[in-house]
């Protein structure tokens, strides 16, 4: 029987039988909710995501020559302009000193997370595409639309360089879609790409308890 993913996914996909099948994605049932990340929207609504927010202020500094670039801060991303002493919350416009990013760091991670330069990078267009489709990703998923989840978890991988995580998120989707063996594909790159001696021992296991691989016709 052909699995969930491959009837219904809207993209070339490694499906169980290896065929590229293509459809419409479905809608969630929290549009509005959803709108927030899509910043096209967020703008009449006064409301929105950090991310969707933060790609707006970008636009408008471009507009007006104002060399402003993104942050992939962990948890929130943030705006800065080359040179400046400080960060810009893009949810209001706060200034943001290296004390205050340490306590929204510590805020969302836990005291003993420690502010690092590499929270402070600034963010590529790529990167910002793939957190965007990350932050869709997780919603979908939230709402139970896994298709419309799995698009995004395509596209996070189709950017380049993607860490184990992205590859088990995409993995439970298609667990949830009854498709082993592009679970199995995804699982066992996760295992090349994890660093974590505990999670490759669950990954191995997680591997075991999949059925062989099979080709559907």
């Amino acid at each position: 029987m052909t699995c969930r993913c491959c009837l219904s996914a809207n993209w070339a996909s490694p499906c169980c039988d290896g065929s590229m099948t293509w459809a419409s994605p479905r809608t969630t049932s929290r549009p509005c909710d959803r709108e927030r990340r899509y910043w096209i929207k967020s703008w009449p609504a006064k409301r929105g995501q950090p991310l969707a927010l933060g790609l707006i202020a970008l636009e408008l500094a471009r507009g007006l020559e104002i060399p402003m670039v993104g942050v992939n801060f962990p948890g929130h991303f943030l705006l800065k302009v080359p040179g400046a002493d400080h960060l810009l919350d893009p949810c209001g416009g706060r200034r943001l000193y290296p004390n205050d990013c340490r306590e929204l760091l510590q805020r969302q991670y836990g005291a003993n997370m420690s502010l690092k330069a590499e929270h402070l990078v600034n963010a590529e267009p790529t990167q910002i595409l793939q957190r965007l489709s990350r932050n869709l990703r997780q919603l979908h998923l939230a709402n139970d639309d896994y298709i419309a989840a799995l698009i995004d978890a395509e596209r996070v991988l189709e950017l380049g360089n993607a860490s184990a995580a992205d590859y088990l998120a995409r993995a439970s989707l298609y667990q949830r879609l009854d498709c082993p063996n592009a679970e199995r594909f995804d699982l066992e790159h996760a295992l090349m790409l994890s660093e974590d001696p505990i999670q490759r021992i669950r990954l191995t296991e997680r591997l075991g308890h999949l059925p062989p691989n099979s080709v559907v016709h």
